[in-house]
C-alpha cells in the first residue's frame, strides 16, 4: 500500500464522519455533476438562484405526478363503477334465466291440472304452483293480467293467432299462455290469440 493510501486509512480512521456529512457531500457531489459548477464556484446569490431553479424542478415534477395519480384514482373509480354495473347485469340475466325455467314449470303443471279429473290430485298440482309461485314473488316476479275482451298491448303481448271477428276488433279473444313481469320489466310476454 502506498503512503498516500495509509495516510487516507489513518486520518479516516482518525476523524469518523457523521452519516449526515457523508450526505450532504455526496448531495453536493451530485449537484457539481449536474451542473458542471460547485457550491464553492457559485456566490451565494447564484447558489440560491441553483436551488430554487431545483426547487421548481422538483414543485413541478411532485404537481404531475400528483395529477398522474388523480387520473388514476379516476380511472379505477369509472373501471370500479362499470364492474359493478356489469356484475348487476349478470346476475339479474342469471335470476331471469332461472325464473324462466320456473314459469316453463308452472305451464306444465297448469297443462297436467287440465287433464286431471279428481279433486284430491288437483290440490296437490296446486300446492306445488302456489310454492313456486312464492318463489316468484320473492323476486318481484307478477303475473300479466290479460282476460278475454281485454284490448291488445304489445308491450305485455305476443299475438301469436289472429281470428276474424269485427266486433272484437283488436281485443284478446283467448289467452294461450300467461305473461310475466320482472319488476318493470317484463319477463315473458302473454301470448294470445287477437281478434283481427
Amino acid at each position: 500500500m502506498s503512503e498516500k493510501n495509509k495516510k487516507e486509512k489513518e486520518q479516516t480512521l482518525d476523524e469518523p464522519q457523521s452519516t449526515e456529512e457523508k450526505i450532504e457531500e455526496t448531495a453536493s457531489a451530485d449537484d457539481e455533476k449536474k451542473e458542471g459548477v460547485s457550491k464553492e464556484d457559485m456566490t451565494p446569490e447564484e447558489y440560491v438562484e441553483f436551488l430554487e431553479t431545483e426547487l421548481g424542478k422538483n414543485i413541478a415534477l411532485a404537481e404531475e405526478n400528483k395529477n398522474t395519480a388523480l387520473r388514476l384514482r379516476a380511472d379505477f373509480d369509472n373501471y370500479k363503477k362499470r364492474n359493478e354495473s356489469i356484475s348487476t347485469e349478470m346476475r339479474i340475466l342469471g335470476e331471469c334465466s332461472v325464473l324462466e325455467k320456473i314459469l316453463e314449470v308452472i305451464d306444465n303443471l297448469d297443462r297436467a291440472k287440465e287433464m286431471i279429473n279428481g279433486d284430491d290430485s288437483i290440490k296437490g298440482f296446486d300446492l306445488i304452483e302456489q310454492q313456486l309461485k312464492a318463489i316468484l314473488s320473492k323476486y318481484d316476479v307478477k303475473e300479466i293480467e290479460v282476460k278475454e275482451g281485454d284490448d291488445f298491448d304489445p308491450n305485455k303481448m305476443t299475438a301469436v293467432m289472429r281470428e276474424e271477428n269485427e266486433e272484437m276488433k283488436g281485443k284478446v279473444l283467448q289467452v294461450l299462455l300467461k305473461g310475466y313481469i320482472k319488476g318493470d320489466s317484463v319477463l315473458r310476454y302473454a301470448m294470445v290469440k287477437v281478434a283481427g
